[in-house]
């Protein structure tokens, strides 16, 4: 979960449209630092609490398996099933939660159909009109988002019929498209033999085999090796009449054919397979396409600097980057302060 999921919403945090515009806004880049070093130990945080909450709700209900019980219907309904169950006693408790989930949602949304429509607008259509006013470029980015916002409102529907896939397919996604996404990214920040050539080439491959996972795992479900449950402490357990221990396990695997283990691997792992297949692809196809790259200047802000990262530096023995560079002014030589650190 920590490794795997870290690699499939890396996209989100890092190069995304949303994230992107906010670090764009901030005053400061030492600002826009700040803003997201406190998301990330908010993310920590908020990861820390979901996992202790799986643990509070596994101790409660391990004995009675909500599902078994018909308590619930789906293993997305536990946790609300737990707050009206355990903390419903609480005055104000589940509508302070079901306030926190649509805050989740539509702070997540806004952002989103923000970035989105002003993609629309710099990437289509300034690019087909560049002569557009403001104020005509104002409408067509709210009415993108409108149009947008419709558009998921109407996706919306469709939740209860992919039931306990939702999770699992916005993760998919999340790998799937957000890691060669984010490898392009990588590629020419980290690198400085990426060309469009290699770009191209490395996510389409992450891309192909991101789906070829996916599609696999459709036609052969993962073999899932889920451990047994139990009804022991339920009200319709009878141990004499029903001649039972109450332990109920798994049905065996249902495929054993060779190739389904391919498609075994879990779902949180295809954005790290995206993101390595596309960067070593790239990175190869770029080495071999230098020669019909013509030579361009490179500006050195747009890599990556490793001599200013301390862990470049312990890891690869790296020297420390000057604090003072040494500028020439006609004939006198004048010191000033590196401006790379900020």
């Amino acid at each position: 979960m920590f490794i795997g999921l870290t690699f499939s919403i890396l996209v989100t945090w890092t190069v995304s449209q949303p994230t992107v515009q906010r670090a764009v806004a901030a005053k400061t880049l030492k600002d826009a630092k700040k803003a997201l070093y406190a998301s990330f130990f908010g993310i920590v945080v908020i990861f820390a609490l979901l996992i202790l909450d799986a643990y509070i709700i596994f101790a409660l209900y391990s004995e009675c398996d909500l599902l078994k019980s018909k308590r619930i219907t789906q293993n997305d309904q536990i946790m609300p099933y737990f707050v009206v169950n355990k903390l419903g006693h609480l005055t104000g408790m589940p509508g302070l939660f079901t306030a926190c989930l649509f805050s989740f949602a539509l702070s997540t949304l806004s952002s989103g159909l923000n970035g989105m429509s002003a993609l629309f607008l710099d990437d289509i259509v300034m690019k087909t009109n560049y002569e557009i006013t403001e104020e005509t470029a104002t409408k067509i980015a709210k009415l993108s988002a409108i149009v947008g916002g419709m558009l998921i409102t109407g996706c919306a529907f469709l939740v209860p019929y992919l039931r306990k896939y939702v999770i699992k397919l916005a993760i998919q996604l999340f790998g799937i498209i957000g890691g060669p996404y984010f490898a392009m990214f990588a590629l020419g920040i980290f690198t400085r033999t990426a060309n469009k050539y290699g770009a191209f080439a490395g996510s389409l491959c992450g891309f192909v085999l991101g789906m070829f996972f996916s599609v696999g795992q459709i036609i052969y479900p993962p073999n899932q090796k889920l451990p047994p449950i139990s009804i022991r402490q339920c009200s319709f357990f009878n141990a004499t009449l029903s001649n039972s221990t109450g332990i109920i396990y798994p049905p065996a695997p249902i495929h054993e054919d060779a190739v389904a283990n391919i498609f075994s691997i879990s779902y949180v792992w295809f954005g790290m397979i995206s993101i390595f297949v596309s960067v070593t692809v790239g990175y190869f196809v770029s080495l071999c396409t230098q020669k019909y790259e013509d030579f361009k200047p490179l500006d050195d802000n747009l890599f990556y600097d490793y001599q200013s990262s301390w862990l470049c530096r312990c890891c690869c023995a790296l020297p420390k980057k000057l604090k003072y560079q040494v500028h020439y002014e006609s004939e006198n030589v004048t010191f000033t302060k590196s401006t790379a650190k900020d």
